[in-house]
């Protein structure tokens, strides 16, 4: 039996027919019951560009990713409140370090873990200040909703270089664009890895800062997977 959730936040744009498994579907929903209950931010600072993504999305992308989170010691870099590092945490079995240089964020994090019952590593850094040199012996996967660049230009390419020094797979949403693409696509080949889309959605921001003038706005990312492989 293959099944997709319905009623989604979040638009799948690709694959169009993908489906899940009833062990998956169930999965599913599992995770996306337990993000609910995880805080986010409070006073979003927008030169971090601290947006939240729906529920629905974080457990369907955790879901697609299964295989590079199971039994695998994870980073996540720009972690904020948690709402990646704790369902990892809870469900995939590892280690889980969040990164962010966010002091609030970090704190917000820890009550959220506390009233979970969860530990996670933490560690408050800017990410051009992270020492990752003896990481590479220690966590094999990273994930991360970077920083889409609109407020440090450049700043989701610092994010995707520092993840790639260390890690044999990175898990990373960006902004879709033909141009930001072949931008991946070169930096991965420059670490000696591919670049794979495993999904594109579509998803609604909400009015969060001041300058937004409409109270939601779409926004289209690509899920990629950066990993080892026959260069193209």
């Amino acid at each position: 039996m293959t099944v997709f959730p319905k009623n989604l936040q979040f638009k799948l744009i690709y694959p169009q027919n993908l489906s899940f498994s009833k062990r998956d579907y169930l999965f599913f929903n599992r995770i996306k019951t337990f993000v609910e209950q995880i805080e986010t931010f409070k006073s979003p600072k927008i030169l971090s560009e601290q947006y939240s993504l729906p529920s629905d999305l974080i457990s369907f992308i955790l879901v697609l990713s299964k295989t590079d989170l199971t039994d695998r010691n994870i980073t996540d870099l720009g972690c904020g409140t948690g709402r990646f590092t704790l369902p990892i945490s809870k469900f995939f079995q590892g280690r889980v370090i969040g990164v962010d240089n966010d002091f609030s964020a970090i704190e917000h994090l820890r009550v959220n873990m506390k009233k979970l019952h969860l530990h996670v590593d933490l560690l408050t850094s800017a990410i051009e200040f992270v020492e990752a040199t003896n990481w590479k012996k220690i966590f094999q996967t990273t994930i991360m909703n970077p920083p889409f660049g609109t407020q440090r230009k450049g700043i989701d390419q610092v994010f995707l270089r520092k993840a790639l020094t260390y890690s044999e797979v990175v898990l990373s949403l960006h902004k879709t664009s033909d141009k930001s693409r072949n931008l991946w696509k070169r930096i991965a080949s420059s670490y000696r890895k591919r670049s794979e889309i495993l999904a594109t959605v579509e998803f609604p921001l909400q009015r969060t800062f001041k300058f937004h003038t409409r109270n939601q706005h779409n926004v289209k990312v690509d899920l990629i997977r950066f990993s080892h492989g026959t260069l193209e």
